[in-house]
């Protein structure tokens, strides 16, 4: 992740699952700011291969990981004996063999997520559908085995089609409360294989669009289904209550520094919202709590980067300013702001105060150890201490290097178009009769 000039990074997660050097299992949550899941290896050395998955869910664009939480029920109301760190939800994305269904999320329904999963300790074979209603922090089973699946009316409608990978059904499931209960609807005469559950235009119509097939001889087929009449009527104001994406471990509704309260529909009134509807949605801003910081350029936290303080990223040699000719400069405390984020006060003055360096000295600054504010208990970096972007002068550095590396390239763009300018104007005159290596520039015969 960059810091907010785009000009520092440091890592994030380690061990991405990838594909082919352009396939990454890295998604953003559309509708949820700051949200993102990822797949990760878990390699218990650098060269294993075939190494367990497993998923990982942020709710701060990256500052802090974690795994994420298992429904307490499966699908029939039966208890599920998983708990967390030993047993997690885990999603089927890009690189797995049902990339075409993954996490799917919408800008038109902020909070609500639906994924292709698993159950266990890593990633397994055999994908559910499951859904969470409120921004990624709670689960829950809505659908056994793997369903195309699709929005409609800004959320209040969800459509799901058998698979084909599976099976061939006659028949879709649609809910008008967010997959709490799903009815059946008969769309063809004959068992159909649907590739494709779409709607046209985006996912505020009511109207969806299923393409396949029904046997090897029958060509691409398109049923088109109206879920106009599945709705009790027009939603009116009373119909919809204010929503905030909650962040359970602050135990207070901020996202990025932010109070966000959006306008939702309620679950049980299965009105039609239409696509006219405009969310209501408002920003008040939130105190800075230790989750609204990430580690700073040359640090890392420690556990593959979803636990612990920030701590002296050993892959990143340090940098001494002292060897610039300064006599004094800034060191960082291992923490900055997360990019995007809106917070104000709180432990920022803490956390990120850096520790004055004299070239030569001793140094001045924050001691080692948990510094407790509002916000709650800081972990204070362990780390070995290293010149961050707290400090000004790395960051004139920086853009001086910048600077000079362009410098360069344009020297060398420039000697060669003179370069190749010289070549053609001597061919040219070659051309025309002139020996340009003769020293009386005598003509010659043509």
């Amino acid at each position: 992740l960059s810091d907010s000039s785009g000009v520092l990074y440091s890592m994030s997660l380690s061990d991405l699952v990838q594909e082919g050097g352009t396939t990454f299992d890295l998604q953003m949550i559309e509708g949820v700011n700051g949200t993102m899941v990822a797949n990760q290896y878990v390699r218990s050395s650098p060269s294993q291969t075939n190494s367990p998955i497993r998923t990982l869910i942020t709710f701060n664009n990256g500052g802090r990981w974690r795994l994420i939480a298992p429904p307490d029920v499966d699908v029939n109301g039966n208890a599920v004996n998983c708990e967390p760190p030993s047993c997690s939800l885990h999603f089927f994305m890009d690189t797995s063999d049902y990339f075409r269904l993954g996490v799917y999320a919408q800008d038109s329904a902020p909070g609500l997520i639906v994924a292709h999963g698993s159950l266990g300790a890593q990633l397994s074979t055999d994908p559910d559908v499951y859904i969470s209603r409120n921004g990624g922090i709670t689960w829950s089973e809505t659908l056994s085995n793997s369903w195309g699946m699709n929005y409609l009316d800004h959320g209040g409608l969800l459509v799901a089609a058998r698979d084909y990978h599976q099976a061939s059904s006659r028949v879709l499931k649609y809910s008008v409360d967010e997959g709490l209960h799903w009815q059946d609807y008969t769309f063809s005469n004959v068992n159909a294989y649907i590739f494709g559950v779409i709607t046209e235009p985006g996912e505020t119509t009511t109207i969806v669009s299923l393409y396949g097939w029904t046997s090897d001889s029958s060509g691409w087929l398109v049923w088109t289904v109206n879920f106009t009449l599945a709705f009790s009527g027009l939603c009116i104001d009373n119909d919809y209550y204010t929503w905030s994406p909650w962040d359970e471990r602050l135990n207070e509704a901020c996202t990025l520094g932010y109070h966000i309260n959006i306008e939702r529909r309620k679950v049980s009134v299965p009105c039609l919202n239409s696509r006219s509807y405009v969310r209501d949605t408002n920003f008040t801003t939130c105190t800075c709590a230790s989750e609204d910081f990430e580690c700073d350029f040359g640090f890392m936290r420690v556990d593959d980067g979803i636990k612990g303080p920030c701590v002296t990223d050993d892959a990143i040699l340090p940098f001494d300013l002292c060897i610039t000719g300064a006599s004094v400069y800034n060191k960082s405390s291992g923490y900055r702001r997360v990019a995007g984020d809106g917070c104000v006060g709180g432990v920022e003055a803490v956390l990120t105060a850096p520790t004055t360096v004299v070239c030569g000295g001793p140094t001045s600054g924050p001691t080692s150890g948990s510094t407790s504010s509002s916000g709650g208990s800081v972990p204070a970096n362990s780390g070995s201490g290293y010149t961050g972007t707290q400090s000004a002068s790395i960051g004139v550095l920086a853009t001086l290097f910048v600077i000079a590396v362009v410098v360069v390239c344009v020297m060398v763009a420039v000697i060669v178009l003179l370069f190749l300018k010289l070549k053609k104007a001597r061919m040219n005159y070659q051309r025309v009769g002139f020996d340009i290596s003769d020293e009386d520039d005598a003509p010659v015969s043509l």
